[in-house]
């Protein structure tokens, strides 16, 4: 017989429990504590949404256990409002949750069957109205989308040229557009809101288009309210102006 077995001990299983128990006892007071209750809720990324509304759509209260968080739901709670097309939520040790949003922001109105929609930059319908009380984007002219209703996404070709032209204006030029009209032909021209005329041609490489438009825009030496027209359907843009002046 080994003379060291008489000094071993038996494993006490009691005393096992009892720290296992102690262990996980531990973990829940400190799953359950108030040091991990939010204290701070950051919100980024929204502009036309307010935050107490963004909150109230996430389901967040004043004070959340951050571990207990459950982020996946919160998140498909905030992309299910169709004003939001996209978030992100984290967790920042010991206290705060942020939130960030990417908001559907307004490109378009359109006719429809029965009156007016606004579109976002990918096409989705945002709202639908008999009349427009308030002309904040531009206005798709020459095209009915029909009976079109909140949450449906336009499919017509010309219509996401157009959006894709409008959203990649820079916010100043944006702000100069006031219509655009698609042509039986489907040509397509824009119109600012000094009446000056900005030729597109096919809704084709539209990207590149509002980059040339925007940069005629930028250039303080085109004042708008002197411009016959601009055309950008080509790579080298083309400015006219209302006194026989012209700039290439």
């Amino acid at each position: 017989m080994d003379p060291s077995d008489s000094t071993r001990r038996p494993v006490n299983g009691t005393a096992l429990a009892l720290l296992l128990l102690a262990v996980l006892l531990s973990g829940f007071l400190l799953f359950q504590s108030s040091l991990f209750s939010v204290g701070t809720v950051m919100v980024q990324g929204h502009r036309y949404l307010a935050e107490d509304e963004i909150l109230r759509i996430a389901g967040v209260g004043a004070r959340v256990n951050i571990f207990r968080l459950d982020t996946a739901n919160i998140q498909r709670r905030l992309t299910q409002d169709l004003r939001i097309a996209g978030a992100d939520v984290t967790r920042q040790l010991p206290g705060t949750i942020i939130i960030s949003v990417r908001e559907r922001q307004p490109a378009a109105f359109i006719a429809t069957a029965y009156g007016f929609a606004q579109l976002d930059g990918e096409g989705m319908v945002l709202a639908v109205a008999k009349s427009i009380r308030r002309m904040n984007v531009p206005i798709i002219t020459g095209h009915n989308i029909g009976g079109s209703y909140v949450g449906e996404r336009v499919e017509s070709p010309v219509v996401l040229g157009v959006l894709r032209y409008l959203s990649a204006l820079s916010e100043s030029a944006f702000r100069q557009l006031s219509e655009i009209h698609i042509e039986s032909s489907g040509q397509i021209t824009g119109y600012t809101v000094d009446a000056a005329r900005i030729k597109l041609g096919e809704p084709e490489q539209m990207a590149e288009k509002a980059s040339r438009t925007s940069a005629i825009f930028a250039d303080g030496k085109n004042t708008m309210a002197l411009i016959e027209y601009i055309d950008v359907s080509y790579a080298t843009p083309y400015v006219k102006f209302k006194q026989e002046r012209e700039l290439k």
